[in-house]
Formats: structure tokens, sequence, C-alpha cells
């Protein structure tokens, strides 16, 4: 501190525009120091107004869950008072000083894909923030830890099909929408995507098709319209299967 100061004369004695300054519009001492630097209180915090953990709603939920994790019941008010033992508020919220608190959303994106990486979207700043502060108080970082495990699914049989890694990870009211006891819904595709054939784009299972393959209908491989049992492929090559493949397998 004392070294800075010393700048400041410098500066101030060549006409710089530093001799401007005045130590006093920050410092309530003419010699601060780095271990007493009297400082002033910020105007900008008294202006704009703070936050405290006594604001904070005692529960909340994260995110909508996916995979075999559920959305997060998060202590809101137990994690506020503990954070005001560091950052406060602003650990989390750290562009609202004052005024209203904005959803993270408000700045990051929602979608995974993004053109600045220099912003992470929703998903990847709560876990940032979970992560690192988790790591830190108890050097765990199980997914367990924040994530409640989704409920095993009761789609047995003939419905087998609906756990499968697309329709597995949806809420169930998105496919029984009617209010009450679940209905049996139908195995048809086109009954929820309708027109699904035209667009559907086989690399999402895994396997890009080659020409002659992707000329074919659905039909011509799959025998079973809810496409949960393996294609038909043996039927046209009966000595090339399974070791030939109908096209290249793809990481997902």
């Amino acid at each position: 501190m004392t070294k800075l100061c010393a700048l400041l004369a410098v500066l101030a004695a060549s006409g710089s525009a530093w001799g401007q300054v005045d130590c006093r519009a920050c410092h309530t001492s003419d010699s601060p120091t780095k271990e007493k630097p009297s400082l002033v209180r910020c105007p900008r915090e008294a202006s704009k107004g703070r936050h405290s953990s006594a604001q904070a709603p005692a529960v909340i939920t994260l995110g909508s869950g996916g995979g075999a994790y559920g959305p997060v019941k998060f202590a809101h008010k137990a994690h506020a008072e503990m954070a005001e033992k560091k950052d406060g508020c602003y650990g989390c919220h750290h562009y609202d000083q004052g005024g209203r608190i904005q959803k993270c959303a408000a700045c990051h994106s929602p979608e995974r894909a993004r053109a600045d990486l220099g912003k992470p979207d929703v998903k990847g700043a709560m876990h940032r923030l979970c992560v690192d502060c988790h790591r830190e108080w108890s050097g765990s970082t199980d997914c367990a830890g924040c994530h409640g495990a989704k409920a095993p699914s009761p789609h047995k049989g003939s419905a087998a099909w609906m756990s499968n890694r697309f329709h597995g990870r949806l809420e169930c009211g998105r496919c029984h929408e009617a209010q009450g006891r679940f209905k049996k819904v139908s195995k048809d595709c086109e009954s929820c995507h309708k027109g699904w054939q035209a667009k559907f784009d086989h690399k999402k299972t895994g396997l890009v098709l080659d020409e002659t393959h992707a000329a074919l209908g659905c039909a011509d491989c799959h025998a079973d319209p809810a496409f949960s049992a393996p294609p038909a492929c043996a039927a046209c090559h009966e000595k090339s299967y399974p070791k030939d493949k109908p096209g290249k397998i793809k990481r997902l």
C-alpha cells in the first residue's frame, strides 16, 4: 500500500492525470497499509443494497432431472447461511449485488451448445458452483449427494420399450396426459411423433446407415412397430449377419 501511495505521488508530481486522485475518497487514513487499509465502505453497496440469508427461500427445486437422477431439492436457506462465512449470496448470484435476484437462465444458456465458451450453460454453471464448493467442504462430489435417484420404471413386459434411453428420461405426464390412473398408451410411434419417418435421423440410434440401407423403409428391417426388438437382418443376410453391419457404429 505504501508503494502504491509513493507511485501516486510520483505521478502527481509529473503532472499526470493521476494527480487528480484524492486518496481520502477511498481511505480514512493518510497512511494506509496492507494490514490496515482504512477503506471506507463502498458507496456502490450502499446505493444498491445487499441480500442476506434471511431473505432466502427455505427450499427450491433445481433442474428437471435426467437419466437416472431426478431434480435437486436444494436447501437454499441453509446454503445461504453457510455462504455468509465466505462470499455470501454473491458466490452464486454474482451479478445480483442489489435488487431482484435473477434466474440463472437470464444470463446462462439453457442449451448445452453455445457460441460463447467463456460463459457456461445453466447446467454447467450450477454443477461448477456445487462441485467446487462440495469438494472444498467435504471432498465428496457424488451425484447422489444432491440428486435423488429416480424410482425404478414400472414398465415391464410389452411396455419395456418405454424404458429405453430415449423415453426413460421423460416425465410420466409426457405420455400419460390424463389425470388419475395411468392408462395404456399406443406403441405406434406415429401416435406421438407425427410424420416421424420422413425426418428421422438413424444416427441417433448409434448406427449410421450406409447408402443401401438408408434407402430402405423402416419396416424392411424392423418387423416390430415399437422398435424394441432387434432388426431382422438375418432374413436377408443369413451368412453375413451379425458380422457385417448395415453401416458404421457411432459413439453417442
